[in-house]
């Protein structure tokens, strides 16, 4: 625990109170002020109401921490915690391979679905939108010719083109094979 949370001493988490280690933890940098309050009252609320609560933390080199609190008797209780990072990591990881197309990143069609759902269903109603449909002519003929690394280097280029256009209003996606779409939320 002292090495994890960046402790010289690991006496130093003897005989403290929880606010007591967290802000210690927060006085050296690792965690915010605020968050470390926020931390000790849902956690020690949790004791006292005799449940369990999870809560994950991201200190300010990186790492997450997720903190488990475990009721006892008599207003005490467990709090463990776990270096959580990779677990984190490796989420983020598949949320981005489930979103974005490998070979360009650009938001892949089911990813573009969402955000344009999510799009329409805010703002100015009586603004005006627009959709374009990029289809590449032919590409076919170029894979099967020049080969795929050539006709992932042509779609690759075509996404390069098209993304600095991407902004608040304007979403880029690759739709699959030599298709791109392009939503425009407000014309």
């Amino acid at each position: 625990a002292a090495e994890a949370l960046r402790f010289d001493n690991a006496e130093l988490l003897q005989r403290r109170t929880l606010k007591a280690l967290l802000l210690r933890v927060a006085a050296s940098g690792l965690l915010s002020t605020k968050s470390a309050s926020f931390a000790d009252a849902e956690l020690m609320k949790a004791i006292r109401d005799g449940r369990e609560r999870r809560l994950r933390l991201k200190l300010t080199d990186g790492r997450h921490l997720e903190f488990t609190a475990r009721a006892g008797r008599d207003e005490l209780g467990v709090i463990t915690f776990e270096d959580v990072t990779h677990r984190v990591e490796s989420d983020d990881k598949i949320r981005y391979m489930a979103r974005y197309d490998s070979l360009t990143g650009l938001p892949n069609r089911d990813y573009f679905n969402e955000l344009v759902i999510e799009a329409t269903q805010t703002g100015d109603r009586r603004r005006m939108v627009g959709l374009v449909i990029i289809d590449l002519d032919d590409f076919k003929t170029v894979n099967d010719t020049l080969g795929h690394p050539v006709g992932d280097g042509l779609i690759d280029a075509i996404a390069r083109k098209l993304k600095p256009l991407e902004g608040p209003d304007l979403v880029v996606s690759r739709f699959g094979g030599d298709e791109f779409a392009l939503y425009f939320n407000n014309v």
